[in-house]
C-alpha cells in the first residue's frame, strides 16, 4: 500500500520532475538516452490492434484505456491512435495521443517518459505521460492511474524493454599486437613500357642503317653509270683521230 501510495505521489509530480529539453519521436519507439537505446519495437502490434487493450484505471473504475507503442491502431472513434480512452458506462471514447504526436523526457527514478498530446473537439489539450520503468523480468506490464490533474493523464509501462541498452565499444584486441600487412602498389604499365621503347629504339637503328646503305647503293651505283658513260664516249673519238691520221 505504501509503495502505490509513493508511486501515486510521484506520478502526481511528473511534471515537476521532467527535465528538459524533449526529445521529438517519429513514432515512440527507439529512444536513445543518455544511458543506452531503449527500443519498445517488440511491444508494438502491427495489425491495427493495442497490444495493451482496456486497461481499467483501478481507483475510480471510469474509464479504459488502449496503448499501442510503435504503431497506430483503431478503437471505436479512435482512428489511427496511439493512445485512446474509453468511458465505461457510456461506450464513448476520446483520442489521446497520435504516433507522430510522441515525445520523450528523462524522469528521475525511471528511464524516461512518452509524452503524448492531442486536441479534442473542444480545443483542449489533453496530455498523457507514460512512464518507462525497467523491469528486466518483465514482457510488458500496462498501468493506468486517475486524471491529475484534469486533461492529463499517467500511465506507467513496467518492461524489460524498458531498459536502456548500453552502447558499448567494441573490445580491445588482446594476445600480441596485430600487424596489419599493406600490399605493395603494384604500378600498372603504361602505353610505352622500357621492353617496348627498347624494341622501337632497335627498329630505328636497323632502319638507319638500311637507309645509309641504300644511299651508299645509289651513289655508287650512280657514279658507276657515269663513268661508264664517260668511258663509252670517248672510244669513237679516237678511232676517228686515227683513221683522219691514215688518210
Amino acid at each position: 500500500m505504501v509503495s502505490k501510495l509513493i508511486l501515486f505521489v510521484s506520478l502526481i509530480c511528473v511534471s515537476v520532475c521532467i527535465k528538459e529539453p524533449f526529445q521529438h519521436l517519429p513514432d515512440g519507439c527507439v529512444i536513445h538516452t543518455d544511458q543506452g537505446v531503449i527500443d519498445l519495437t517488440p511491444l508494438g502490434s502491427k495489425y491495427h490492434q493495442p497490444t495493451f487493450k482496456d486497461v481499467v484505471d483501478r481507483i475510480t473504475n471510469l474509464y479504459s484505456y488502449s496503448w499501442n507503442p510503435c504503431f497506430a491502431f483503431n478503437e471505436g472513434n479512435c482512428h489511427n491512435v496511439s493512445i485512446c480512452q474509453k468511458l465505461l458506462a457510456l461506450d464513448s471514447y476520446e483520442i489521446l495521443g497520435y504516433p507522430e504526436q510522441v515525445t520523450f523526457q528523462e524522469v528521475e527514478g525511471h528511464t524516461g517518459a512518452l509524452v503524448y498530446r492531442s486536441t479534442d473537439q473542444l480545443g483542449q489539450q489533453r496530455v498523457s505521460t507514460i512512464l518507462l520503468t525497467c523491469e528486466p523480468i518483465l514482457d510488458g506490464i500496462f498501468e493506468a492511474f486517475p486524471e491529475d490533474p484534469i486533461l492529463n493523464y499517467k500511465f506507467e509501462l513496467k518492461s524489460k524493454y524498458a531498459c536502456p541498452n548500453p552502447l558499448t565499444p567494441p573490445p580491445p584486441v588482446t594476445g600480441g599486437s596485430v600487424t596489419a600487412t599493406v600490399p605493395t602498389p603494384h604500378p600498372k604499365p603504361g602505353i610505352f613500357s622500357i621492353k617496348i621503347i627498347t624494341i622501337l629504339l632497335f627498329s630505328i637503328q636497323c632502319s638507319l642503317v638500311v637507309i645509309v646503305i641504300l644511299l651508299i647503293v645509289a651513289v655508287v651505283s650512280q657514279i658507276t653509270r657515269r663513268y661508264s658513260s664517260s668511258s663509252t664516249s670517248g672510244v669513237p673519238e679516237k678511232l676517228s683521230f686515227a683513221y683522219k691520221q691514215m688518210d
